[in-house]
């Protein structure tokens, strides 16, 4: 048997005398597809098409008045395309058939995966070789041999690709309206009043004779023509009955998207996060959310806290609002007759949504339960229940909900220097502040990059191997010459400190109340014993080195994200068992590696500052216990351009004056420290994990110091 010869003889007896518009449209692709012609006859064409005219007297008019001038002498298979139709309807079977019996979420996950896979080999229409090897290895893979049979049985059956996509267009026509009124309801826009609104707006589904897909198309499975405004789905994937609501609910979006938007590098990725808003089907969201990016190289490739989660992010603190809010400031900037061209000019909008104050009501409950969060993030559940008085199936109710409500994030601490790494936390005043953040990222050892607003620019950390700490000086130096660095102040963390409080929050009232009267004077005192009972000495800094490696740097990069994961879901995305994973974590924990964290987003104390205080050793001790009072914050005794404290502080809303002016008082103005204040911009920062891949167990930290260099002097320039 050989399904591509049959398949191609297939095609060649339905176009012979079967004629339907599929076969019609193929026809017109192959003869126009390697040809020039001016983009009004392309309209023209592309309008008696869409209205499904054929063996018209306009066709051949137009193609002998455009002076036709083949560009290449390759040969366009319009076989291939036909029978892509056939193997998208496997698809669907399949995918219908088999997702029932896939009841774990994990397993169902790399189901999904596979098919995408497919899938995208089926849509890409500038090759047929993915096609043919889906053919060739089908033998090995259950699968790719469960669809090729499906596509066959197809072929062999009455199945007709033009009855499919004509019987399939009506529905989908019907889908489309049904999403238009979804998306309304959604982003708080009407149809009619929108932008793009067109009441002559038809759906279509022909092949186009010169659109072509690869890993470069943005919006691929749909065409968009305007004047009037027509979407043509491509006739592969209005066989998909999965992938075809997916697309046109996308397209649903764009229709309601201002035009501002459009041009935005990548911002098409948030349509694509808003289909799993429409779609009603669970599997088809779960399944669109890993096909979605579809045959793009530059989103395929994403990874965790990238660009695929920036919108999910934002949601996670505002809700399914803040697209209500994000659409409307897109028409107002429209009507200031506003551009907005990055990625990053938009999040600045989401930015000032995600940071408005919010207000919420916690019970004594939630706030038991979140000292003991506090305390120990990772407890497991059946210890929490028993720590707050209540059963397990209350408690995980009860944690499910606080999550929700307040936006809880489980994270961790590391302690760098147990793994051979030197933690450098960069001060920087620039005067190009958008050019500074991309050039720094480039270096894979920098950990974060915040926003500051003050007196600095920026707040960096970097890793450096042990006995590379030299590299920094000649970092300073490489973004100096770049004109980047106009002030660069480094400092080595010696200590690391993060605690989060509820001792000034009145459940009652669901408010915060910092006394920072009796908070300053408390702190004041503090700080003016132990000056009159301590003798300085100077900072330690101790070097705990333990034996680890690339498997326990993962399985940290899994905790960072969330280290409340259990211990066989983080095996099964390591390639592991869970108990395995568990003695690796007790070993991590015994060794003080890390220490789990846990933060709320959402309980009204949402503002930062970012306080450096340079002062004696002394004053460490009582600094801590004194922040430690504060709704959160996350520090480290430093070394280097001075010693002392440096600290993001969370406050409640609206409060950060408030603590400046105390820290003001007490500190600076007493001349007890130097104290440098700058508000910390939390939605703009950029974190991440360690770089796994630069380390080896044989060879430890692969740091090549002088690349680094040049991707600075390179990128800077």
């Amino acid at each position: 048997m050989n399904p591509p010869k049959e398949l191609t003889e297939l095609y060649e007896r339905k176009a012979k005398h079967q004629k339907g518009f599929l076969e019609f449209s193929l026809q017109l692709r192959q003869s126009l597809l390697r040809t020039e012609m001016d983009e009004e006859k392309k309209r023209r064409i592309r309008h008696l098409m869409s209205r499904g005219i054929r063996n018209e007297r306009e066709y051949p008019r137009l193609q002998q008045a455009s002076r036709i001038k083949r560009r290449r002498s390759d040969r366009y298979n319009p076989a291939a395309d036909y029978f892509r139709c056939y193997l998208s309807k496997a698809i669907s079977n399949v995918m219908t058939h088999l997702t029932p019996r896939y009841k774990n979420e994990a397993a169902r996950k790399e189901f999904f995966t596979k098919l995408a896979e497919i899938t995208e080999a089926i849509h890409l229409n500038v090759s047929n070789d993915r096609i043919i090897a889906l053919f060739g290895r089908r033998d090995s893979e259950k699968l790719t041999e469960a669809i090729v049979k499906e596509a066959m049985t197809l072929a062999r059956s009455s199945f007709d690709p033009n009855e499919e996509t004509r019987h399939k267009l009506t529905t989908a026509r019907r889908e489309l309206s049904e999403f238009i009124s979804s998306a309304e309801n959604l982003l708080g826009v009407k149809w009619e009043r929108s932008e793009k609104y067109d009441e002559q707006l038809m759906l279509v589904s022909f092949f186009d004779p010169w659109h072509s897909e690869n890993d470069e198309t943005e919006r691929w499975g749909a065409i968009y023509y305007s004047n009037p405004t027509v979407i043509n789905v491509n006739p592969p994937v209005m066989c998909f009955d999965g992938l075809r609501r997916c697309v046109i609910a996308r397209e649903a979006v764009n229709l309601l998207t201002p035009r501002i938007a459009d041009s935005a590098h990548r911002l098409y990725e948030q349509s694509e996060y808003l289909v799993t808003k429409l779609l009603q089907d669970k599997y088809e969201k779960e399944f669109w959310l890993i096909a979605r990016h579809g045959l793009r190289e530059v989103t395929r490739k994403d990874t965790v806290g990238d660009l695929a989660d920036f919108f999910s992010y934002y949601e996670s603190f505002v809700g399914d609002d803040l697209y209500k809010q994000a659409w409307s400031r897109l028409e107002e900037m429209t009507r200031l007759s506003l551009q907005i061209s990055r990625v990053s000019e938009y999040a600045r909008i989401l930015d000032a949504i995600a940071a408005r104050p919010v207000r919420v009501k916690l019970t004594q409950d939630e706030i038991a339960l979140f000292t003991v969060l506090s305390d120990r993030p990772n407890m497991p559940m059946s210890e929490i229940a028993r720590r707050i008085g209540a059963s397990i199936p209350t408690a995980t109710k009860l944690m499910e909900r606080l999550t929700r409500k307040a936006c809880l994030r489980f994270s961790m601490l590391a302690n760098d220097r147990a793994l051979g790494l030197e933690e450098h936390l960069l001060l920087i005043k620039t005067p190009k502040p958008d050019r500074l953040p991309p050039v720094l990222w480039r270096i894979p050892y920098c950990r974060d990059i915040y926003r500051l607003y003050g007196p600095t620019d920026y707040f960096a950390v970097l890793n450096v191997p042990e006995g590379k700490g030299s590299f920094i000086h000649k970092l300073e130096s490489a973004l100096v010459n770049c004109g980047l660095v106009s002030e660069f102040i480094s400092l080595e963390a010696t200590d690391d400190y993060s605690n989060m409080s509820f001792e000034y929050f009145d459940s009652s009232e669901s408010v915060w109340h910092v006394h920072w009267d009796t908070w300053g004077a408390g702190l004041a005192k503090a700080l003016n014993d132990r000056k009159t009972t301590t003798t300085p000495q100077p900072f330690q800094h101790k070097i705990e080195r333990i034996r680890f490696d690339k498997l326990d740097l993962q399985i940290l990069e899994r905790l960072m994200y969330n280290s409340r994961s259990s211990y066989s879901e983080i095996g099964k995305a390591l390639g592991v068992t869970g108990a395995y994973v568990s003695r690796k974590i007790h070993q991590l924990l015994r060794n003080r590696v890390f220490r789990p964290i846990a933060k709320p987003w959402k309980t009204g104390a949402e503002e930062y500052a970012l306080v450096t205080i340079p002062c004696e050793n002394c004053y460490v001790e009582p600094l801590v216990e004194y922040l430690n009072k504060l709704p959160a914050w996350r520090g480290a005794a430093v070394k280097g351009g001075f010693e002392g404290i440096l600290g993001q502080v969370g406050v409640p809303s609206g409060e950060v004056n408030q603590l400046f002016m105390t820290l003001d008082d007490r500190l600076i103005k007493t001349r007890t420290a130097n104290c440098s204040l700058n508000v910390v911009g939390m939605w703009s920062s950029l974190r991440r994990w360690l770089p796994t891949t630069l380390y080896s167990r044989d060879e430890g930290w692969k740091f090549e110091e002088n690349k680094y260099l040049d991707l600075v002097d390179q990128h800077g320039k």
